[in-house]
């Protein structure tokens, strides 16, 4: 977990009108590579500050009301742009004004009391969100949140975790839609320094790139799409060019954050995810 987290930093993409002159891509945590899709588990997320765009990252739908994406997607912004379940990307007009974004307003954001932003680029503990809508924007592409038992057979197997994102899809190229790639689980780390994590790879071909923070990460079963998960952080740089086993990427596990969920899905109206049972042998 330390090897890969001192790589590892924000991978909330600039807007293109917005990216800070001589950024370095391959420094911030890296879909490049994969296919096209059109994902219903995911929306593009414009991050608005004085009106302005100034970065976006990717939203999974939990609920059809209820997003979970990255806490440092949500921190400090005060107004979101939402797209349409996997629609193209959010583009801007010469104006500035937003295209592609639905008429929906946030009602409130939840994140654990704990995650903390210093300003650097390094991942934070407790990296996770969810963003209460006022209105359905979709159905409910997940069957239900992962738990720790629906990982053994893939973390002892490396087996493979679906991601869709809106990120970067070259280490300059923006996606005109989002994209899917297959990954192999590497790790779960239930008390890492991060809080409660989780690890998939990278290869020379595809992977996480910036912008695509946020986005879930998630299991296809016989029982339906079991969300593990947005992606916070990576290392390597934005469409290959190192060793594969130089890849990574964190994410934070939803299920280790029970409380969280309940708070926000109670709000939304929906029912609670149910306690562990207590005094079994």
């Amino acid at each position: 977990a330390c090897a890969l987290a001192i790589f590892l930093g924000f991978a909330a993409q600039a807007a293109p009108a917005m990216a800070a002159e001589g950024e370095n891509s391959a420094r911030q945590p890296k879909i490049y590579g994969g296919l096209p899709s059109s994902d219903p588990h995911i929306v593009h997320l414009g991050l608005k500050a004085g009106g302005e765009v100034v970065g976006v990252c990717t939203a999974g739908i939990w609920k059809p009301r209820l997003l979970m994406t990255a806490a440092h997607c949500t921190q400090g912004i005060s107004e979101f742009a939402i797209g349409a379940p996997g629609a193209p990307s959010l583009s801007a007009d010469q104006a500035g004004a937003v295209l592609g974004a639905l008429d929906v307003q946030v009602l409130q954001v939840f994140q654990p009391p704990s995650y903390k932003e210093d300003g650097t680029s390094s991942v934070k503990p407790d990296d996770i969100a969810l963003i209460l809508l006022d209105r359905d924007i979709g159905g409910a592409p997940f069957a239900r949140l992962a738990n720790e038992l629906d990982l053994v057979t893939p973390w002892a197997a490396k087996g493979p975790v679906n991601h869709a994102g809106y990120g970067l899809i070259s280490e300059n190229q923006l996606p005109d839609v989002p994209r899917e790639v297959t990954l192999p689980f590497q790790y779960f780390f239930p008390e890492s320094r991060l809080g409660v994590t989780f690890a998939t790879g990278q290869n020379p071909a595809s992977g996480i790139c910036s912008g695509d923070s946020g986005s879930p990460a998630y299991l296809r079963t016989a029982a339906g799409d079991l969300l593990i998960g947005p992606v916070v952080g990576g290392a390597g740089p934005c469409g290959g060019g190192a060793a594969a086993d130089t890849y990574g990427n964190v994410g934070t596990f939803a299920m280790g954050y029970v409380d969280l969920q309940n708070q926000a899905l109670v709000q939304a109206g929906y029912s609670p995810i149910p306690g562990a049972p207590v005094g079994l042998a």
